[in-house]
């Protein structure tokens, strides 16, 4: 009879061991929370690329509410002139996850926006936000409609992050440089994913590069803003939701089931 409740037991945490290990879907987005590809313990590694942009703090990417209006090319500044105050922001795409560039968002895409990192310094920015949102109607392009605002932040919230602390390096001025991010997940329908502090008080940590042009954002065949098209990456640890709540619920069973046992043998 042990033999059995111990066989019971063992296959109770097989079972969820291989729940936890595989794939999840929040939203539409899949990826396996036991990747090992991104390192240890770190299994979820999404690489992005976006358009940024300098302009006055007025004109944001995205109100508090979500809404997001269309953003005035005229109002967009020469990063080697900005000022105390004008605000860093912008949109992008996760084009690969996992090493996955094709089947982790199937029938929909996952794209961002960003703000809130208004100018405190020559070189140094305050702390920002980044909205992730998945749309099962793809409509956005990040190198064909370097503005497209309202495309990147249609569907649903898929994940709000909040910036802990931020670190912009460069040889001198916003023309160019690599700003790194830690964030806290505060929302959006995968939060409870990645509430994790894997980074001692921050989830997941961001990276990029980028390299400001004076380019055409409308298509007029003229040039006539300031923009950094260029690529980073989000990295962190993820949970398998619900898979520690079965987990729980399983080690009860198996508390019930012993007691049981005992009681009969009794």
């Amino acid at each position: 009879m042990k033999l059995l409740k111990y066989s019971v037991a063992a296959a109770a945490l097989l079972s969820v061991s291989a729940v936890s290990a595989a794939p999840i879907n929040v939203g539409g987005v899949v990826w396996d929370p036991d990747a090992p590809s991104a390192g240890a313990d770190k299994d979820f590694t999404a690489r992005f690329e976006f358009n940024q942009w300098f302009t006055t703090g007025a004109d944001a990417v995205a109100n508090a509410d979500g809404a997001s209006p269309t953003v005035d090319p005229a109002k967009i500044l020469n990063p080697n002139t900005v000022g105390i105050g004008d605000t860093l922001q912008g949109v992008g795409e996760v084009f690969r996850l996992n090493g996955d560039s094709s089947g982790f968002c199937p029938s929909c895409e996952l794209t961002f926006v960003f703000g809130g990192f208004e100018v405190t310094g020559a070189t140094t920015l305050s702390d920002g936000w980044f909205r992730l949102y998945v749309d099962s109607s793809p409509d956005f392009d990040v190198a064909g409609v370097p503005l497209q605002s309202a495309e990147a932040a249609d569907g649903n919230l898929w994940l709000e992050l909040e910036v802990d602390t931020n670190q912009f390096t460069s040889a001198g001025g916003f023309g160019s440089g690599f700003l790194t991010t830690f964030n806290s997940a505060i929302g959006g329908l995968a939060q409870a994913n990645f509430d994790t502090n894997f980074f001692v008080t921050s989830d997941l940590r961001s990276s990029a590069s980028a390299l400001f042009e004076f380019i055409d954002t409308t298509g007029d065949g003229q040039d006539d803003s300031w923009i950094a098209t260029s690529t980073g990456e989000i990295k962190g640890d993820s949970i398998p939701v619900p898979a520690p709540l079965a987990l729980i619920g399983v080690g009860l069973a198996l508390v019930g089931f012993s007691s049981r046992k005992r009681s009969a043998e009794v």
